[in-house]
């Protein structure tokens, strides 16, 4: 159905979606003054798409963080401001370049021993940090145990101890075995009913930003150490659970689900009844027995909630029902305002019941709020969703913006060992034209951000060129990096087109010298006889559908490929590009989508996250984008394509502050895109510090430089999105980026008194198109199959529904990693 038709029939479409309502319907919202009623979108039938466990592999999804954040406590959580604040935790002293005392430790995985390995070297941050002790769920204080078992957790699954270690974890060695590798010691310094103060020591500096620094370590978790230790057994020595991998015959752990949370509650048993206190976690247990007390606490809570997710948050999850696409959260009696709290963040939650209802259709969700069933959508839609409300109902309702939302193509650039253009899937070779850079940054030229912005989005995004948004502090920063490379919202695509055929043609005469055949036949390319095909994954919730159906049609066609873009839903995507090895080679570019849930001042992970082969590369398995696997770009090369050979001229045209000078920037001429992840993400590598602010953003303009070069990700527009609320709720805190994504937002909210009036923040929307809808909802399973001229077919699955944005990124606040990631979508 084309927009136009879509948009004259909006509105029966919404009183046809009414039929769409879960299982589970709601009271209307104002008939109880202490339960907060939200909706969710879930266009395939699910809340969850990731899985429930305190791994950096758990909480991976939108709505699963979302929730967890009320669920769970951080001893210094992000402020809307972009940096951390004093929250269970606050620093008492913090100094630089400290030695290590004799009595500060770390876990030695090996000997499952405490030990004061860094003792006599200096330690660039020294930080005296007091916290409280809340209480968890099960009814239970958190206590320096729960401390010391979380950093031995993470110290014992990130260091691999002999070839069978059953306590090792590839991804969680990936994702935080440099942070743990930078702590040199910790130190009780003291215990009392009420608080714990920690002596940290560690070798992160971040000049920017003290609290950044000295709260780089927190000494604070969300999980009792009991229910961490049941759950570290089970997963060593049950082949059937892992924290990360997902297979056929492998679950990822997931506390939340009833089956896991009875296996979890089994294993509890048998370590009560067996070994109930690690050797190594004895020295900080004060009463043995109220520890061993614990075990019936946390089973107890199984039986009664039928899951084992037990945090010391403002909520606890007191009903789960996948089935009703339903979730509960009720008020926790022992929770307090935070000790260490301040200003605006010393908020006590209002509502005693908050209550999350999944709906599969996406105006049945926005009129719902508007007649006042739900009190909040906690999900953003682009601004023309709105405009099929009548005005009374557009009256019932303040609208929220959010710019969090973002987009971009991901390329598997998978190849062979041996051969930097061909991969290899059973007895079947293929050519991979991304895994030449020129291709992939011809796309970078080729595609017109101003169609899929004004065209696909209807006005409601802009266009995005680096993993910065507009409202975010460090897009004016990285902006001369923008216009070094002459990207803009209309597209290159003489240049573009250039780039493509040099790469191919240089590919072709390589690939000659080793018996290979590929030719460009009456425009057509072909790879010994055959057609190069190129698969492309849109997404079947959202515009991503649209986008890819475009890049497919209108960037990749007149290429010379044979291209099919495969239109997908969330798990199956997820399934593909995150779990499974790219060397399958079941894909080759994926319409991601991001979601963060803070404003971030300083952040110190958007090279690592999306220009490096560390994390997101392109998945968490299997092959790597790594210099290891495949041939990266050094800076050298490319100052010497921004200077036309010339250094000194591509330094002048990133307007950088301290590496200006061929002399200073000398020794990072070989330094690759991981590099300068890493001296970002950690304070230091190769010896070179990152020790002022005007080096930060050095680092950050030379890893996007080298990002945009090498083009493994091409983004491409920032959503403009709204959270519409009913006017009888009030939000006092609100993200300038996330919107209400932030937990900060639900925290806040609060009956609004007597007249309310709109408390958005810059919603007015500027538009330069009419139409409304971009996607007509399906309420069966449907195939649609199209073909253009003959090269080009896109296939659409759906199931239940569609339209939507759901996830992994989000940005997150690991309870001893003030590390803030993107979520993807």
């Amino acid at each position: 159905m084309s927009r136009k038709i879509f948009s004259l029939f909006i509105m029966g479409l919404m009183l046809f979606s009414l039929a769409v309502t879960p299982a589970v319907k709601p009271v209307a919202a104002a008939d109880d003054d202490k339960v907060l009623k939200t909706v969710i979108y879930s266009s395939q039938g699910a809340i969850f798409m990731g899985v429930w466990n305190p791994s950096s592999s758990g909480y991976s999804d939108t709505y699963s963080r979302r929730i967890a954040d009320l669920v769970f406590d951080s001893g210094f959580p992000y402020g809307v401001e972009g940096v951390p604040v004093p929250y269970h935790c606050h620093v008492v002293t913090y100094q630089q370049d400290v030695t290590v005392p004799d009595d500060a430790v770390i876990f030695n995985s090996t000997t499952d021993t405490w030990q004061a390995a860094h003792a006599g070297e200096t330690a660039k941050t020294y930080a005296r940090i007091e916290c409280d002790r809340p209480y968890f769920h099960d009814g239970h204080k958190l206590s320096a145990a729960d401390v010391m078992y979380s950093l031995a957790w993470s110290w014992e699954w990130t260091h691999l101890d002999g070839d069978d270690d059953p306590y090792y974890d590839e991804s969680e060695a990936d994702w935080s075995g440099d942070f743990m590798d930078t702590i040199l010691g910790i130190k009780l310094v003291e215990q009392t009913d009420d608080r714990m103060v920690f002596d940290v020591y560690h070798n992160y500096y971040f000049p920017p930003s003290e609290i950044m620094t000295a709260a780089y370590v927190v000494p604070f978790t969300g999980t009792p150490w009991q229910l961490w230790y049941a759950m570290s057994e089970l997963v060593a020595h049950n082949d059937k659970y892992s924290w990360s991998e997902s297979t056929e015959t492998v679950e990822q752990l997931d506390q939340i689900n009833p089956k896991h949370a009875e296996a979890i509650k089994e294993k509890l048993i048998e370590l009560k009844d067996s070994k109930p206190i690690p050797d190594f976690l004895k020295p900080y247990i004060e009463d043995e027995n109220e520890a061993i007390a614990v075990y019936d606490k946390i089973i107890n809570f199984i039986d009664e909630h039928h899951h084992a997710v037990i945090g010391q948050g403002p909520y606890y999850v007191d009903v789960y029902q996948p089935e009703n696409l339903y979730v509960r959260i009720k008020k926790f009696d022992k929770w307090q305002v935070p000790a260490f709290a301040e200003g605006k963040y010393k908020v006590d939650p209002y509502f005693d019941t908050i209550e999350i209802y999944g709906l599969q259709n996406q105006d049945t969700a926005i009129l719902e709020v508007a007649k006042g069933t739900y009190d909040i959508l906690w999900y953003p839609f682009p601004a023309y969703r709105f405009t099929g409300l009548s005005q009374e109902q557009k009256n019932a309702i303040d609208l929220y913006k959010s710019t969090a939302a973002f987009g971009d193509l991901v390329f598997n650039p998978v190849h062979d060992p041996d051969n930097p253009y061909v991969i290899t899937v059973g007895d079947k070779k293929y050519f991979n034209p991304f895994a030449i850079r020129k291709v992939r940054m011809g796309i970078q030229y080729i595609i017109s951000r101003a169609y899929i912005t004004q065209n696909i989005f209807q006005g409601s995004a802009g266009p995005m060129f680096t993993p910065w948004t507009s409202s975010e502090t460090g897009y004016q920063y990285v902006q001369s990096v923008i216009d070094a490379f002459g990207l803009s919202e209309q597209p290159d695509v003489e240049y573009g087109k250039q780039l493509v055929e040099e790469g191919m043609q240089e590919a072709a005469e390589e690939l000659a010298k080793m018996g290979y055949t590929l030719e460009k036949k009456n425009g057509q390319w072909y790879f010994e006889g055959e057609p190069v095909e190129i698969t492309g994954l849109g997404r079947v919730e959202d515009e991503r559908k649209d986008i890819a159906i475009y890049v497919a049609h209108q960037v990749l066609k007149d290429l010379g490929f044979k291209v099919s873009a495969d239109i997908v839903d969330r798990r199956t995507a997820s399934s593909m590009v995150y779990v499974s090895d790219p060397s399958s080679y079941e894909w080759n570019f994926y319409t991601e989508g991001w979601v963060s849930s803070s404003n971030v001042k300083f952040s110190i992970s958007r090279i690592i996250q999306y220009y490096s082969s560390i994390w997101y590369a392109p998945g968490l398995v299997g092959w790597k984008w790594s210099p290891e696997n495949t041939e990266r770009v050094t800076l050298k090369e490319v100052l010497e394509f921004l200077g036309d050979g010339d250094i000194q001229a591509g330094l002048d045209s990133l307007g950088l502050d301290y590496y200006n000078t061929v002399d200073k920037i000398q020794p990072l001429l070989d330094w690759t895109a991981d590099d300068f992840a890493l001296v970002i993400y950690t304070g230091e590598n190769k010896g070179v510090k990152m020790d002022s602010e005007d080096k930060y953003w050095d680092f950050n303009r030379l890893g996007t430089a080298i990002g945009i070069y090498e083009s493994y990700r091409v983004f491409l527009y920032e959503n403009w999105e709204f959270y519409a609320v009913n006017k009888r709720v009030k939000i006092d805190v609100v993200d300038p980026v996330a919107g209400l994504a932030s937990d900060w937002a639900i925290r806040s909210a609060k009956p609004a008194a007597g007249e309310t009036t709109t408390t958005t923040s810059s919603t007015t929307t500027t538009t330069t198109t009419t139409t409304t809808g971009s996607t007509t909802t399906t309420t069966s399973s449907t195939t649609t199959t199209t073909t253009t001229t003959g090269s080009t077919t896109t296939t659409t699955t759906t199931s239940e529904g569609g339209g939507g944005i759901c996830g992994p990124a989000a940005l997150i606040g690991l309870a001893i990693i003030p590390l803030l990631l993107r979520r993807r979508r």
